[in-house]
């Protein structure tokens, strides 16, 4: 069964490379890849103590959501080499919600998340994005290791 529209999580971590480069193995032409990249963004006292500490001609370039662009810029690249359409998608919320709000949002066929090898105490503690996208969704779900 071809898939028309994949959801891919990315954290430019090589866990979430490796979900990249499944998915775009797995695509047909006519696929087309949505990325999503969440960012928490700081407070406005963080910001605002972080940005009274730079130099003044550096004031102005300070973006907190820079580094997630950057990761989407870098995995867009990818997707696009391997002939195939994306969508970027830059989304403020927790990285599991914002996955599974973009498949919801475009009727996704298939998911792809990276795995992080977290001890077992860990995962047990926070839980992991790959855990919270499987047990929250019906749609077909691919996770990579």
């Amino acid at each position: 069964m071809p898939f028309e529209r994949i959801v891919v999580g990315t954290d430019g971590s090589p866990d979430a490379e490796a979900a990249l480069a499944a998915a775009t193995e797995i695509a047909a032409a006519d696929t087309t890849i949505h990325l999503v990249t969440a960012f928490d963004p700081p407070s406005e006292s963080a910001v605002g103590r972080f940005i009274a500490a730079l130099p003044l001609e550096f004031r102005d370039q300070h973006d907190p959501t820079s580094r997630s662009q950057e990761v989407l810029r870098k995995a867009s690249s990818m997707v696009r080499d391997a002939g195939l359409a994306v969508v970027d998608h830059l989304v403020d919320a927790q990285p599991a919600e914002a996955i599974l709000d973009v498949a919801d949002q475009i009727d996704a066929d298939l998911i792809v998340v990276g795995c992080r090898a977290a001890d077992e105490h860990d995962r047990f503690r926070r839980g992991s994005v790959s855990d919270k996208v499987v047990g929250a969704t019906n749609r077909s779900i691919l996770v990579v290791q």
